[in-house]
């Protein structure tokens, strides 16, 4: 096929970055390599390349360093966990998809010492050192979220083990959750110690504010991330999914994903003109929590168009998987 040529976007929210990025990358660099989520050179090379702190810097600017050193933390464990499933191949994906329940289980707190494994212990460590600062309500709702982004890897690994190419309708409802952006989207919360009542971010506005911060970001995703998902085969990405059942050819259906991703940003505009007041006891956290979502619209535009983790793919051969995938993955007792 043709050259992937990445389209210019719609965001018209203005960059950030943090000035804390480089302390970030070395301390998260020193906490994968405690709990072994990077081992080997290649591991290495990937951690440096994708450098997920200008993400997190980018996303939660004005976060302490504290606070932004724990946030990507979390954006390092997403990402290394995804790598587990996107760019791995048969049985060793299979073995994947077998271990999803385990991490569920350290969520729910349930028989979680009988899961082991470099992720597992880091997810362990995520939790323990984020939930005691938050609200009942927030933890709540965020592990909710959290397992509901783990449930989608059954579904996309079954999808990828099979070839199946989604319906467009089913794939839009599974990448609301598969993309782990709503989680992240939780987290604003915690990098600026907001606290909105579940009746407010449950109203419409807020809900679809939500919902089109999240399409934003998870479709504009599927555009940065084909050339890497078509080289390992992956047939779950919206660019995939639109060009198939339109039959366009490639740059047609990047533009019309392009497109869904700019109605999108521009619904969030008209919405947030016309957000109904808001409690004055509620007014400045939710303002701030706003801006946190078109702050993470626009960092994941920037932070895509100059990580390695999309510029640079790695070829592999049929049946190869990519050399910086390490096994980091539970290890559960066969009784359980």
């Amino acid at each position: 096929m043709e050259a992937i040529r990445v389209p210019k976007m719609y965001c018209p929210f203005p960059p950030q970055i943090s000035c804390n990025a480089q302390k970030v990358h070395e301390h998260s660099l020193a906490w994968a390599t405690q709990f072994q989520l990077i081992q080997g050179e290649a591991a290495l090379r990937r951690f440096h390349g994708t450098n997920l702190a200008r993400l997190t810097a980018r996303a939660y600017p004005e976060a302490s360093l504290e606070d932004m050193e724990l946030l990507n933390d979390w954006m390092v464990w997403f990402f290394v966990f995804d790598d587990q499933f996107d760019d791995v191949v048969g049985p060793t994906l299979e073995s994947a998809l077998s271990t999803v329940h385990a991490y569920i289980k350290i969520c729910e707190g349930v028989s979680g010492q009988l899961v082991h494994g470099p992720a597992a212990e880091a997810l362990r460590d995520l939790y323990q050192r984020t939930l005691p600062r938050m609200s009942p309500a927030w933890c709540e709702r965020f592990t909710r979220h959290f397992i509901q982004y783990l449930e989608t890897y059954t579904w996309m690994g079954q999808n990828h083990l099979q070839g199946t190419i989604p319906d467009l309708h089913v794939y839009l409802e599974y990448r609301y959750h598969s993309g782990g952006a709503v989680p992240s989207l939780d987290l604003i919360e915690f990098a600026y110690h907001l606290s909105l009542p579940d009746e407010l971010l449950q109203s419409w506005e807020f809900e679809r504010l939500n919902r089109a911060a999240n399409r934003a970001i998870c479709w504009s995703n599927d555009i940065f991330s084909l050339a890497k998902e078509l080289a390992r085969g992956e047939v779950s990405n919206l660019v995939v999914i639109i060009r198939h059942r339109y039959h366009l050819s490639w740059p047609e259906a990047i533009e019309r994903v392009n497109m869904m991703v700019g109605d999108e940003v521009r619904l969030f505009e008209k919405i947030e003109r016309h957000l109904p007041p808001v409690a004055p006891h509620l007014a400045a956290d939710a303002d701030k929590y706003i801006a946190g979502l078109k702050t993470w619209i626009r960092a994941n535009f920037d932070w895509s168009v100059e990580t390695h983790r999309y510029l640079r793919v790695e070829e592999t051969r049929a049946g190869e998987t990519v050399s910086y995938v390490e096994p980091i993955l539970a290890s559960v007792p066969q009784h359980d």
